[in-house]
This record gives C-alpha cells, structure tokens and sequence, in this order.
C-alpha cells in the first residue's frame, strides 16, 4: 500500500510504502528479506515530471527512498557476500546510516561469523560500525556458503557435524567499533569489556591474547605484501567483518592484558602443558613479525613440564623440565630471530626464579636490571599454519641468559653478587663478570667466608657444580 500527499504544487506525491508479507527488495549494492517493509519516500531533485519521456504522471525515477524500517526475520545480503540477520533493520537512505537490532543479530561471511549482539549502527559517509552490547566473532577454516538469493536460516556452528572449524574465536562483553578510515582504508577494531581472543592452531597447541579492551589494526595484502597507504575499494569500506585482501598486523590489549600459548603432548589435552605466558597492563602485538612489546611492569612464564615422568639429572637450572617466572617495572621486548627462536629483553628491577618440575627443592632465583633470554624451539615443535594469527611457536624453552647490572644469582648451594651472567643452559656453564676494579663475589652453602675474583666460570650441572677462579681474591671455599 501507498500514501500520497500534497506537493508544493498541490499534486499528489508519495510520501510512504507498506510491503507486508515474504518482502523482497534488492538494488546494485544489496537485496533484503523482510516480513514487513515500511519506506518512506520522496521526490528527486535531479529529475521531474517534465523531464521524464512519460507524460500525465510521475515517473519513477523521480522517487527516492528518505528512510525505511523492515521488521520480522530480516536478512541483508551484500554484493561482496556478506549477510547480516536481526529481527529488524532501520534506516536513513540519504544519510546512509543504518540499524539492526534483534534478540541475535548476526553477520556473516564465508569465512567469520559474529552474533550474540542486539545492536549494530552503521554510518557508511563516517565509515564506522558500532557493535553496541557483547558479542562473539569466529574466524572458520572451512568456508560456508550464505550467498544463496533468498532466505536462509542463520548459520550454526557449534554442534554441526562435519561443520566448519573454529580457527580462531574472540568474545566481548561491552563494545565493538570499526573504523573503515584507519590506515588509508585498511582499518581497525576496538573492543572493549572482558576481551578474549583464543587461537587454535592444531588439536596440541593454542593461543590467547585477553585484555579490559583489545585494539585490532590491519593492513592490506598487495601482491604478496602488506602495506596500509591504498585505499580500499568503496564497496569494502564499511565492512568490519570481511578479510578480503587485509590481514591483521597489530594486537594491543589494555588493562590485564594477558598473551599465552599452551601445547600439549596429545590432541586429548589431558596432561600438563607446556605454556608461555606474558602478563602486563598494556601489551602490544605485531601478528606480522611476531613480536612483542609492554611498557611498564609484567610477568613472563616459561613451563616446561616433565612429560617423560623420568628423573632426570645434569638438567641445572632454567634447563629442562621446570617453570621459570620473571618479573619487571620497566619494559619487555619481545622479536623474532631469523632461525624461528625469540629474543625477550626485559629491563628493571628484574627478578628470575626457576623452579624444577623434578626435584622440587631445586630452585635457582636471579635479580638484575636487565635480563635478556633467547629460547629455542624444542624438539617436539610442530609446522603450522603461517597466517595463523597469534604464532608464538609450539614451546619456548630458555637457551641463553644474559643479566647484567646488580647481578644476584642464587641456587641451594652457592649464592652469586657480580655485574653479568651470561649463561647457557645447554653447557650448563655460567660466566660471572664484575665491573671494572670491582670483583665478582660468590658464597657456598656452608662456608663462612666468600670468594672473590674479577671473572669466574660456574658449571652449574648438578653433578658437577663446580667454579673456575680468574685472579681470585679473599679466602674461601669454591
């Protein structure tokens, strides 16, 4: 049914479309599906009766759509694909803005899926999306298709047989906002509220990134690279959901910032984990190079735990099976060397204490400045995906230490005050510098005086646990 009113001429205008019952309307950038659809309308100035080969009557493309209001399962599907599902759609046509509530409003691509939201406003001239309310998105291995032109029921993929996999799957409970302008068109997401991005990279790994609010800044892939000074095309600029020819680069997690990986022995995940685990108030991430960078105090966890159930010996410390925990006031650095091992450069008040997952009184603590760790991958490390995000490696197990400035190191039985330890936990062999005129200074278990030298080489094998003097000064035990 239509209404007509007055015009300024006194001729009868249509000012309001009511389409009830399995509506379809469609143009060149999206068709909808509604059970009720009410449009208001207008006239264009562009074009008038006069100008129109029609004579005695308004032609229709002198009519413009002002606003609308479809209710009742509605659905949208875009040129590029993608489909959003909400119990109802309203909107301004000229001001290019638009809304969808719903008890479970849905978007949908080929490749993601967001729902659990009752609010999406979309501005197309700002070029902005805001999720208002919690929500869910997941990234899915396997594509489905929703590009059917008609109705569909809203995809379901948790429970589904043979279904799509979840690769990855991040939750919120406040607030989504994307800006389709950032980075010349390459965009980015802010969400906010008990923020958790969780990865599955194979049935024996996973990886997390959780935050009070979580920043997502992406790039665009050209010709095998990325790079953020192109525009996209217009058609994209308003999707917030899409991947198209843009990859994520930049993870930043606010408030209890928290960025783990786990890896278990069996894709039945029963026994203990290796875990990695970085812990800040403000963490950021480059998914590009795999790196990492806080600003401010943290805590860092290495767990390697003892799978093969065997006592082991000559192990020493932060070497084998054990859990090492670090922690600082300044920063942490954490980059990606070429032969796939990670360099992590941690400065202030540092304190290290490593613990053995075999003999629990095994303990080795250290204090300094600065604290540099190089890991490697272990030998159960697993080839994954490459653009997976969050790819911290299968394990990180600690290779070589370097702390320097106000150095103390300390085992059950010998106590260590110099300027810089470089150690390798493969040779078991510690090196001890002091500074210039200054001695290094080491205390064992039962003796009452310490030894002293400018340098000393300590094996800290276990089973050997022997020191090496270099000009050595005091009396003392070694």
């Amino acid at each position: 049914s239509m209404t007509f009113v007055p015009d300024d001429n006194g001729e009868a205008r249509p000012d309001q479309l009511v389409c009830r019952t399995r509506v379809h309307a469609r143009n060149d950038q999206q068709s909808l599906w509604a059970d009720q659809l009410v449009a208001g309308l207008d006239t264009s100035d562009e074009k008038t009766a006069e100008d129109s080969p029609q004579q005695g009557g308004l032609h229709s493309d002198n009519i413009i759509v002002r606003d609308f209001d479809a209710t009742g399962n509605v659905q949208v599907l875009t040129a590029d694909g993608a489909r959003a599902f909400a119990q109802r759609l309203q909107g301004d046509a000229q001001q290019e803005v638009a809304r969808l509530t719903g008890n479970d409003v849905l978007i949908a691509r080929s490749d993601v899926v967001i729902d659990r939201g009752n609010d999406l406003r979309l501005d197309r001239h700002a070029g902005t999306a805001d999720w208002i309310g919690p929500g869910r998105s997941r990234m899915l291995a396997t594509p489905i298709n929703i590009s059917a032109n008609n109705r569909i029921p809203p995809p379901r993929i948790v429970g589904q047989d043979g279904g799509p996999t979840v690769t990855m799957r991040t939750t919120w409970t406040e607030s989504m906002h994307y800006d389709s302008t950032f980075a010349n068109g390459a965009g980015a997401l802010d969400i906010t509220g008990n923020v958790e991005s969780v990865v599955d990279r194979s049935d024996t790994e996973r990886s997390s990134l959780k935050g009070d609010t979580l920043r997502l800044e992406f790039a665009r892939v050209v010709g095998g690279s990325t790079e953020t000074q192109t525009p996209i095309n217009d058609s994209d600029a308003i999707d917030p959901f899409g991947s198209g020819d843009r990859v994520l680069e930049l993870l930043i997690a606010r408030g209890q910032a928290r960025l783990e990986s786990r890896t278990w022995p069996t894709a039945e995940r029963t026994a203990l984990p290796r875990v990695f685990y970085v812990g800040a108030m403000h963490l950021t991430w480059n998914d590009l190079r795999s790196e990492a960078k806080i600003v401010g105090d943290g805590d860092l966890i290495i767990r390697e735990p003892n799978w093969e159930q065997k006592q082991r010996t000559g192990d020493g410390p932060f070497s084998g099976p054990g859990t090492s925990r670090f922690t600082w006031s300044q920063n942490l650095d954490l980059t990606r060397e070429q032969d796939d091992r990670f360099r992590i450069t941690m400065t202030g008040d540092v304190q290290g204490r490593w613990k053995s997952a075999i003999d629990r009184r095994d303990i080795a603590t250290i204090t300094a400045q600065y604290v540099e760790v190089l890991t490697r991958r272990g030998e159960e490390s697993l080839t994954l995906e490459a653009d997976a995000p969050l790819d911290m490696g299968s394990d990180m197990e600690v290779d070589q230490l370097r702390a320097r400035e106000r150095v103390y190191l300390a085992t059950p039985t010998r106590r260590v005050d110099c300027h810089q330890v470089d150690y390798n936990s493969r040779t078991r062999i510690a090196e001890l510098s002091s500074r210039p005129g200054r001695t290094v200074s080491l205390i064992t278990e039962g003796s009452p005086m310490p030894v002293q030298a400018t340098q000393m080489v300590w094996n800290m094998d276990p089973d050997v646990d022997t020191i090496t003097l270099e000009r050595p000064r005091g009396s003392g035990i070694p």
